[in-house]
């Protein structure tokens, strides 16, 4: 989600234990990170977010940086919607290729270390998250096919 302006740590808090509450009545995993209207147009490596939901302990980053918002912006201009405001393609800029690439090496770097040193916290089905990754950027490489990793698997 794109904010116009930097969040207070008051607004942080609130929207982060909105999230908190709102995850409890769901199984399915809520992930949503609010970044400006600045750092959606003008692409930088790693951007930098407001808030980021989850964190490892369920409870949420109150801002920082983080690579795979690149893969996340690609995937919100090709599938995305917008529910209030400006359009999606108004708010976040086209993702140069070189950097969604650099973007998913990193992340595969990460699969790599995790998979041949074993789970980071135990929590994680990096095996699987992996092999969703890898057949993700495949798709990319070989024929420029913007797929969330499910999708990915599947050749879509």
């Amino acid at each position: 989600m794109a904010v116009n302006n930097k969040l207070t740590k008051e607004q942080k808090g609130k929207i982060g234990n909105l999230f908190i509450d709102y995850q409890k009545n769901f199984k399915n995993k809520l992930e949503i990170s609010a970044v400006t209207s600045a750092a959606a147009k003008e692409i930088k490596y790693p951007p930098e977010y407001e808030l980021n939901f989850p964190d490892e302990q369920g409870g949420y980053n109150a801002g920082g940086d983080d690579a795979n918002l690149i893969t996340d912006f690609v995937m919100i201009r090709k599938r995305g919607m917008t529910l209030r405001g400006r359009s999606l393609e108004d708010v976040f800029s086209p993702v140069p290729d070189g950097l969604f690439l650099k973007a998913v090496i990193k992340d595969f770097e990460w699969c790599f270390n995790n998979v041949i040193r074993g789970e980071d916290e135990g929590k994680c089905r990096v095996p699987l998250y992996a092999v969703l990754k890898f057949c993700r950027a495949l798709a990319f490489s070989k024929e420029k096919i913007i797929a969330s990793k499910k999708k990915g698997v599947n050749g879509q």
